[in-house]
């Protein structure tokens, strides 16, 4: 696989993750009113524990779908092979 296609991926997955992450702790903070719960806090209930895993899971699968779309289309025409 060429280096530049791996910096590429590497930066949109990355970048990706990070900011659906953001958006997960801003929106459970604006609809529940509390903070982002931590398996570690014995006052968070399991419920919400899986509540928020799950929405934030889902959240960085799809911004990292459209974020390698976005790359591969910011790539060019180059030919992305695999090794």
């Amino acid at each position: 696989m060429d280096f530049g296609w791996k910096i590429a991926s590497a930066g949109a997955m990355a970048g990706a993750a990070f900011l659906a992450s953001k958006v997960a702790e801003t929106g459970w903070k604006a609809a529940t009113g509390h903070d982002v719960p931590h398996e570690d806090d014995d006052e968070v209930q399991m419920v919400q524990l899986i509540a928020f895993a799950a929405v934030s899971a889902v959240l960085v699968a799809v911004a990292q779908r459209y974020a390698m779309r976005g790359a591969k289309k910011w790539y060019g025409t180059r030919e992305i092979t695999s090794d």
